[in-house]
């Protein structure tokens, strides 16, 4: 009676490949048409790195910066922005409300369906002040890193979050050169706290090495009437300082000027 071959096992599976490293810097130039007129401006996305006190990389975050040529002699504001969920990236920020290209809405309103057509988006904010969106530790692109099981777990909780976000304004102003500019911090739903808590947070640690005065402020659709139907006052106190069309604000959102 012949013997029964022994049995092979399978050969192992190869070691799971991590994931591809985004590409720290890449920027690009584009122009976007607002009524009449064209608005050129550059498209920079790119990765921070953040430490801990003993230099050692805690995360990668990733943003995306709309930047338009200032006119002479003026220096244009950057706003720096965040969505909420606390889980949720900026990108719907990015896509549906301010940046220079949208998806391209529905007359009611409601969220599109796929197929998705980017659209230039005539009332995008980069109209008046250089764009930052910011993806928060564990949402879009952007990754903790370190050797525990789970290395995002210390930037989810309140003041890990806070504490990165900070850090992220701060060396993104840095790197590009813009403590003179004005900043300001805006954020939707959850990210309205964010944004409350960072300039409270900021208040310390930018005031040792940049003087920085930190007001609040509301952007939110105005009573019918003040100033007019089609628009939204974004205020300081005490007093207020823009008056918007109504399509740049989105509703329960706070927007911090750092003057």
């Amino acid at each position: 009676m012949a013997q029964d071959e022994p049995r092979q096992s399978p050969p192992p599976e190869p070691p799971a490949k991590p994931d591809p490293a985004l590409p720290a810097h890449v920027e690009t130039r584009h122009t976007i048409q607002l009524g009449q007129r064209g608005l050129d401006y550059r498209a920079v996305s790119e990765t921070i790195a953040l430490h801990d006190l003993k230099g050692n990389e805690t995360a990668s975050v990733f943003t995306i910066a709309y930047l338009a040529d200032p006119k002479p002699g003026q220096a244009r504001p950057v706003a720096f922005l965040f969505n909420g969920g606390p889980g949720a990236a900026s990108v719907f920020l990015h896509l549906g409300a301010v940046g220079p290209r949208i998806m391209e809405p529905l007359p009611t309103g409601a969220v599109p369906n796929p197929p998705l057509r980017i659209v230039d988006n005539p009332s995008t904010w980069l109209d008046f002040t250089d764009l930052v969106f910011v993806d928060p530790v564990g949402t879009g692109f952007s990754r903790a890193e370190g050797k525990d099981e789970n290395p995002s777990k210390q930037f989810w909780n309140v003041h890990g979050d806070i504490e990165s976000l900070d850090a992220v304004v701060r060396l993104w102003l840095t790197k590009h050169e813009r403590w003179a500019s004005p900043v300001y911090l805006a954020g939707e739903s959850y990210g309205g706290f964010r944004v409350a808590a960072m300039a409270k947070a900021g208040q310390n640690s930018v005031s040792k090495s940049h003087p920085s005065r930190y007001t609040s402020a509301m952007a939110k659709p105005s009573p019918a009437n003040k100033p007019t139907n089609d628009e939204c006052m974004v205020a300081t106190w005490p007093r207020v300082t823009r008056v918007l069309p109504r399509g740049r604000c989105f509703c329960a959102s706070a927007v911090i000027r750092c003057t």
